[in-house]
């Protein structure tokens, strides 16, 4: 069985009293999408928005320069810059080592792939065809992940470990994205990271996770996903990877989410996890800006898992039959050298103010809008030149200013 959810979009028309009108979310339940897939589990988003607006706000962006299709390489001159340089300061970039924790922390060490319709999508956004904005981007959001690993609402404290990178301007041989249709999409992908993962290569990651920009749809073309994993399949060989589509900071959420998927926590309010609210959390079922913090029932599931693979849990319900190496997130087993997180000597919300996450989020929404003061440091308002239309994109990054005197820190 796999969920997917419907995101919340509000906009002007004839509504409450407020003068908007609220598409609640939604939840569909797909049955019939490989039903052998039972540990397969996705988070979606839904394009349940308003005629006129788009879901992923891509049209009337700037040309992609200087990239050569017929021999799918990049062309290091960096061309003529527009006023939307977004992340041009990413370049600078320092890493920052967190310390590993001890006790119940793990570390996730950590492979990142960015597929060809990622790296299209980016130079586009950021009208450039530098690789280290791209890495920059990508390590921000890892950074956000990590920060989300370690809130205090978490008892067993998760770092993160890049232990190996791969940016495809041309998608390998071998792989099949499969116009980004799952399963076969996470199919393909685990296959392809599958073979890489290579101990002899020094390389031998826990987990591999593909960033894209591709839709992701089930075979009927009627459901649209933002990320994928398999249930509990870290530390694992051919199920320890996930796919994210991550067009903005939106994406560390559901890597957030993904991540907590690979580890073993199931969805708040869903089978194992009933007594949890459905909403709220990192692990909630439906998409939206509300979620900074993990439930009791993610506690559990994620203690759960960590003493299944110390071997004091024989009985626990989520192994779907597959091998695990019992002391993957104890030991680092790759011999490259990277950093637990990268970061600027800043947090995330600092780097990148309100109405920077909403430039990068959206043209057509590119302001800060702030009309629900109440719950502005937990959820972030983009709207339009005229202030009649906005959208929720999700909470402000941890460090955000959202409130006069006030600063975000989940």
């Amino acid at each position: 069985m796999m969920y997917s959810l419907e995101p919340k979009m509000r906009f002007n028309g004839t509504s409450d009293a407020n003068g908007f009108h609220e598409i609640p979310h939604t939840l569909a339940i797909v049955e019939d999408l490989d039903a052998d897939e039972t540990d397969f589990c996705a988070t979606s988003q839904m394009n349940l928005i308003p005629p006129g607006i788009k879901g992923d706000y891509e049209e009337n962006e700037v040309q992609m320069p200087s990239y050569d299709e017929s021999k799918g390489k990049v062309r290091q001159d960096n061309g003529n810059r527009t006023s939307k340089q977004y992340l041009s300061f990413i370049e600078n970039i320092s890493p920052r080592q967190y310390p590993v924790g001890s006790g119940q922390s793990r570390t996730v060490e950590l492979a990142i792939f960015a597929d060809q319709s990622f790296i299209e999508y980016l130079f586009k956004k950021l009208n450039s065809t530098s690789l280290q904005e791209i890495q920059g981007y990508l390590h921000v959001l890892t950074h956000i992940t990590s920060i989300n690993f370690k809130h205090p609402s978490l008892e067993s404290h998760v770092n993160f470990r890049i232990v190996h990178e791969e940016f495809w301007y041309q998608n390998p041989k071998g792989f099949n994205n499969y116009n980004g249709t799952l399963p076969k999409f996470l199919e393909s992908f685990c296959s392809y990271a599958y073979s890489q993962n290579l101990p002899s290569g020094g390389k031998n990651w826990d987990h591999a996770m593909l960033f894209t920009a591709s839709e992701l749809t089930n075979a009927h073309k009627n459901v649209s996903y933002g990320g994928v994993a398999y249930l509990s399949g870290s530390c694992t060989d051919r199920s320890s990877c996930s796919i994210v589509k991550a067009k903005n900071f939106y994406g560390a959420s559901t890597m957030t989410h993904e991540m907590g998927h690979s580890l073993g926590m199931n969805h708040d309010g869903q089978e194992n996890n009933l007594k949890c609210p459905s909403t709220g959390y990192f692990m909630s079922g439906t998409s939206g800006s509300g979620r900074v913090s993990w439930s009791s029932c993610s506690n559990k599931n994620l203690l759960d898992f960590f003493t299944f693979l110390d071997g004091t849990n024989e009985k626990y319900p989520f192994k779907f039959g597959r091998k695990y190496r019992k002391d993957c997130l104890k030991t680092f087993t790759s011999s490259t050298k990277y950093y637990t997180a990268y970061s600027a000597s800043k947090l995330p919300g600092e780097e990148f103010p309100p109405k920077f996450q909403c430039a990068f989020a959206s043209e057509r929404f590119p302001l800060v809008n702030n009309w629900d003061t109440k719950n502005f440091c937990k959820k972030l308002y983009c709207g339009d030149a005229s202030q009649s239309l906005m959208w929720e994109i999700h909470a402000p990054l941890e460090g955000s200013e959202c409130e006069e005197g006030k600063v975000n820190l989940s």
